[in-house]
């Protein structure tokens, strides 16, 4: 009887063992091209939370359409776009792309990371598009011949510490509402900023708007954007803007100078930064926020 129990025992161990082996979860490291000759393929054969590891080289544009993780080990050059469609939790990491169109393209994608890509293109670096919500764009460098990122009817992004070289830097379109913009280098041809329809609650503050700053509105309403935090955090860098920094305070009232601006700076159509700044943001780390912000909470 012994024996046959501890026999039954052993069955049982090994059976579940088996079972428990049969449903280990994700997440699981795939390379390219070593285990799938291209990112696609790659993508196709991966479940939802696997990592893909791509090693140097020149691969073509992907879809992207479940929560992964893409990571460039290496100097890796995508001729295309990832497109980001309805899903929810990608993460793209280290790669440059370069085509005719779009670097990102979010597509109601939601809870997304685009971190430390650099993008050259001829439309938009980043897209978000149909609702994309909660995405954190971070340490990309976009150099384009028309626009850096473009928002269309998308909001509660934050994009951070990016630095963009272009014809307009940041185009707001189609009502996208409560984004984030903070600590980029804006340095564009002809427009930093441009809002094509009414976008309200952007918090746009302590980014450096270098060489054509000009703001547009059109049409010229702006309803409630914010450009600044209070006294002493402070508004953006105008590299047009002239004013002197003889006095410090919530009020520019006191002596001794504070880093702020003494004459705010009007941006455009009556909208103000009460508090620009005399110099650029030092580019720190700056890991998805490092302030506490009025109505907003960064996530890691």
């Amino acid at each position: 009887m012994v024996l046959i129990g501890l026999l039954l025992f052993a069955l049982l161990a090994l059976a579940f063992t088996f079972k428990a082996e049969g449903v280990r979860a994700s997440p699981k490291d795939i390379w390219v091209p070593y285990d799938y000759p291209t990112i696609q393929a790659a993508i196709d054969a991966a479940d939802p939370g696997d990592v893909i590891h791509v090693a140097s080289g020149t691969y073509g544009q992907a879809d992207i359409c479940k929560p992964l993780t893409l990571i460039a080990e290496g100097e890796v050059i995508i001729n295309g776009y990832f497109l980001v469609g309805q899903t929810n939790n990608v993460n793209i990491y280290n790669f440059r792309m370069q085509n005719d169109f779009y670097g990102v393209w979010l597509y109601a994608a939601n809870s997304c990371i685009i971190e430390n890509n650099y993008i050259s293109s001829e439309d938009s670096g980043i897209l978000f598009e149909q609702h994309a919500f909660n995405n954190y764009v971070f340490n990309n460098t976009i150099t384009t011949a028309s626009k850096g990122f473009e928002l269309r009817d998308s909001s509660n992004n934050y994009i951070i510490g990016n630095t963009l070289s272009n014809y307009f830097g940041i185009y707001f379109c189609a009502g996208s509402n409560n984004n984030t913009i903070y600590n980029n280098w804006v340095n564009c041809s002809y427009h930093s900023l441009r809002m094509s329809s009414a976008g309200f609650d952007n918090l746009i503050f302590h980014n450096n708007f270098i060489g054509n700053n000009s703001v547009i509105f059109y049409p010229q309403i702006s309803i409630n954007n914010k450009w600044f935090l209070d006294w002493p955090v402070g508004g953006n860098f105008w590299s047009g803007h002239t004013s002197p920094d003889v006095k410090s305070g919530r009020y520019q009232n006191e002596p001794g100078s504070d880093g702020i601006c003494d004459n705010y700076y009007t941006i455009a159509g009556g909208v103000i930064d009460a508090y620009p700044l005399m110099g650029p943001c030092n580019r720190f780390e700056v890991r998805f926020g490092p302030l506490s912000l009025p109505n907003r909470r960064f996530q890691s």
